[in-house]
């Protein structure tokens, strides 16, 4: 407990694609404490990413505490979008019941919200709820054809999550990843995010010989960006994953991609390759992808 108490604190006011690495810690190994008090403002990336870092955390027995926000509207949001199941998997009872004492009014959120997903199964899991991420597109205006197109860039990227990992789960006992996705209304922006929890790009490549000397998560990313890199032997049999998505702001899209994997995060909009930069180290290889309308 005292460990605990002396641990190095790591807290945010936001959660979202520019702030997630705020509570990310520097060194696992050391106690630490995730203080989530003073949140305020959390988007699906940040929700995913909390997660996804929350599963890494315990695969890794790591000595840290968690704190929850204090701010009601934050603690409506987490019970909404059933970050409880999240908690009850991980055996985080204090906070899993802290959110079941919140009160919460339950009301249709189909038209912005599809809450926070455990993909286990990518089949079951992810294809179940296509509908509704075209229902989220098409209510941003995205016609049918090309919010198809997207919902197909994510189905690859959900294909990559299973196909690149079964069998190397880094922490076995939590396979899978996380999908979450939200329409604001008031900015006008869709916000898809799919973290897994696997090996990472780096590490996915490295198994085909024409990959392993890649040295950095930057260089893995923007080498994983090509046509045809695949950590398949046979490029004529895979290798279009992160090629198809980010194809998607080429076809009249306004948005970005974030793309972070180990101790890389990588931005990208309709010219190309718009921030690359090294991060604190993450489990697996995240990704949003925000379409403006």
């Amino acid at each position: 407990e005292s460990s605990i108490m002396a641990a190095k604190i790591y807290k945010t006011t936001q959660l979202d694609t520019a702030s997630l690495e705020n509570i990310v810690p520097d060194r696992y190994a050391e106690p630490f404490t995730i203080d989530l008090s003073q949140l305020d403002f959390i988007t699906p990336w940040g929700v995913a990413g909390l997660a996804s870092l929350l599963f890494d955390c315990v695969g890794k027995k790591c000595s840290f505490n968690l704190t929850l926000p204090t701010n009601q509207s934050v603690l409506m949001y987490l019970k909404r979008v059933h970050f409880k199941n999240i908690f009850d998997e991980l055996g985080f009872n204090a906070q899993s019941d802290q959110l079941d004492k919140i009160p919460l009014k339950e009301h249709p959120s189909e038209d912005t919200l599809l809450e926070l997903m455990r993909l286990r199964k990518k089949q079951e899991d992810f294809y179940l709820r296509v509908p509704h991420i075209i229902h989220l597109l098409e209510l941003a205006g995205v016609e049918n054809e090309k919010a198809t197109y997207i919902v197909s860039a994510v189905g690859e990227m959900v294909d990559n999550t299973f196909g690149h990992n079964l069998g190397n789960w880094p922490h076995p006992q939590f396979p899978g990843g996380l999908l979450m996705a939200q329409r604001y209304k008031n900015t006008k922006e869709l916000e898809i995010a799919l973290f897994d929890l696997g090996i990472g790009i780096r590490k996915s490549l490295s198994v085909n010989p024409l990959y392993a000397n890649l040295h950095t998560d930057q260089e893995a990313i923007i080498k994983a960006l090509e046509k045809g890199v695949t950590s398949r032997p046979y490029p004529q049999r895979g290798g279009n994953g992160f090629t198809y998505i980010q194809s998607t702001l080429k076809n009249g899209f306004k948005g970005t991609i974030d793309i972070w994997s180990g101790s890389a995060h990588l931005q990208i909009n309709s010219t190309g390759i718009k921030k690359i930069s090294e991060s604190k180290w993450l489990i697996g290889t995240a990704i949003a992808l925000k379409v403006a309308y």
